[in-house]
């Protein structure tokens, strides 16, 4: 088993910056300037190193229709009574009596003050009136901070209802603040871990991808870099433990390769000879020069990333092993790197043969697949997307994962741009092609349905 992951230094020339070098300021500070992204890809320097599919549309604009976020159901939010530490509101009079209570007796940040007012605000979440609730929640916890302390995880209840109302109110940057503040309590720089902490890492880390793919004021690219620093500090810190859990390493790092697909699907951002960006200046411009860096050496830390997994799988059964296989192979293939892509899916063929695992060979490799297979990349509330055309597409994948002769319909009236817009961004979709025998084989007829997500 490898002491940690091997990150290679940028081909491009140059001495790359320390992964988690930029100071939470230089991400955060400056809202209004904007980002350098330089979107002509000719534009990009000469690099000897492996780039992803650009553009990346799959996942982004437009999803298989069954896979569609915005399609799934909600799920159900806890009941109030379940929630660790609260119980079920009686009535809008009674909370607001324990309030007047407690202020009479210890004044307006009397101890234990925030529990009837979390109580109040479940109490107004349950009727549907969500600033009500915000104010109550906001003050519940204004009150734990200053009795308790900033790092007090007694404001944990108080911060999740919080993030629960934000995103129900659509209110983004009031959830991006509260996400930060939620990283700084839970989401560990160090050892020890536990279950929770990986979760709550997990969940904030995703949040930061989110949040780079809905903002469209060119400051998006802030939450991406963001979402990788602390991803390579954990990773560094989780690399060091001799006795860390497979499982929680294969999460963390997994999640780095998400921030790594998205990094290179991303439009290039172009470093100027002169070692600025092509942004205005200013703190913004240290993320674009990050960013830059990150995107010239992606390809080269995915694949390190993935073959330390492979290493510390060694000893995991088979289904493990395959799973982290098939997802190096996916990176090669995405990263137009045939050769390794097929000797990694060679790979899979023969551990799941060897395992008898005849129906996951069939269910991973018998059809052709859309790369990134990553669907947790765009986990999403995107509600106008439900009102897009279905699109009904036909086509073939080759042996090398390109596709062909498509045909694109739809059963609405007015068919003809959804079934444009999709066809052009298939023919710009990298595939996993179709694997039989041990070997990549052209495909039959695919027929799928898709949705455009904006």
């Amino acid at each position: 088993m490898k002491p940690g992951i091997t990150f290679a230094v940028n081909t491009a020339g140059g001495k790359e910056p320390p992964s988690d070098g930029l100071p939470q300021w230089c991400i955060r500070a400056r809202p209004g300037l904007h980002c350098g992204v330089i979107i002509c890809a000719c534009l990009w320097p000469c690099s000897n190193a492996a780039r992803g599919h650009l553009p990346e549309f799959f996942g982004h604009e437009y999803v298989r229709a069954e896979e569609d976020p915005a399609a799934a159901p909600a799920a159900a939010p806890a009941s109030q009574a379940a929630r660790p530490g609260l119980s079920a509101p009686e009535s809008h009079y009674s909370f607001n009596q324990q309030v007047t209570d407690r202020e009479k007796a210890g004044g307006p940040y009397a101890p234990g003050l925030w529990e009837p007012l979390i109580s109040l605000g479940l109490y107004y979440q349950g009727l549907g009136d969500y600033a009500a609730a915000r104010d109550a929640y906001q003050r519940a916890l204004h009150i734990s901070r200053v009795n308790d302390g900033l790092n007090s995880e007694l404001q944990i209840p108080i911060l999740r209802e919080l993030l629960t109302i934000y995103r129900t109110m659509g209110d983004y940057k009031a959830l991006d603040g509260a996400y930060i503040y939620y990283n700084r309590l839970r989401v560990p720089g160090t050892p020890p871990y536990e279950q929770r902490t990986i979760d709550d890492a997990l969940e904030y880390l995703q949040w930061e991808r989110e949040a780079y793919a809905q903002r469209t004021d060119g400051l998006q690219l802030r939450h991406l870099l963001q979402a990788y620093l602390v991803n390579a500090r954990m990773l560094r810190a989780m690399a060091a433990e001799p006795d860390i859990r497979f499982d929680w390493y294969q999460q963390i790092a997994l999640s780095q390769l998400q921030n790594l697909y998205l990094l290179l699907g991303a439009d290039p951002v172009l470093q100027a000879p002169s070692g600025g960006t092509g942004g205005t200046g200013g703190s913004d411009a240290i993320v674009d020069m990050h960013v830059s860096s990150l995107q010239h050496g992606a390809f080269i830390k995915g694949k390190h990333l993935l073959r330390d997994l492979v290493d510390r799988a060694h000893n995991s059964p088979p289904r493990e092993m395959a799973a982290v296989r098939l997802e190096l192979g996916d990176w090669y293939q995405w990263n137009g790197e045939y050769r390794g892509a097929g000797r990694e899916y060679a790979e899979v063929v023969s551990i799941l043969r060897n395992a008898n695992e005849e129906q996951l060979l069939e269910q991973w490799l018998a059809q052709p697949m859309e790369l990134p297979d990553e669907q947790s990349l765009w986990q999403q509330n995107r509600a106008s997307a439900g009102q897009e055309q279905v699109v009904v597409a036909r086509y073939k994948v080759s042996a090398r994962g390109e596709i062909s002769n498509i045909n694109v319909s739809t059963s609405g009236e007015d068919d003809s741009g959804s079934a444009r817009r999709i066809k052009s961004m298939l023919l710009d979709t990298h595939f996993r092609p179709r694997f039989s025998q041990g070997k990549a084989e052209r495909s039959g007829e695919v027929i799928r349905r898709y949705r455009l997500l904006q």
